[in-house]
């Protein structure tokens, strides 16, 4: 009777024992490097463009007012029709 009363008890001192805790570990400045921070998602520009639902006219934006290089859109069209 005295070996499983001990053994019950080395168990038990054994469980509590090696159990964890729930605290958060201690990061030492110097050693250890800061966790990265949850970056901020970026906004949302508010300057989005959705066509209208009931209509096909899409509005139109020049060349210049975009300050696009008119000079390579010949070859881009040529590009975009071989591919």
């Amino acid at each position: 009777m005295k070996t499983k009363t001990l053994l019950l008890f080395l168990c038990s001192i054994l469980t509590f024992v090696g159990c964890s805790t729930d605290t958060e570990p201690e990061i030492d400045p110097i050693t250890e490097p800061a966790p990265d921070p949850i970056p901020e998602p970026e906004p949302v520009p508010r300057n989005l463009y959705f066509p209208p639902m009931n209509s096909d006219a899409w509005e139109t934006s020049s060349l210049e007012s975009l300050e696009w290089n008119e000079g390579v859109v010949a070859p881009l069209y040529t590009f975009l029709e071989e591919n």
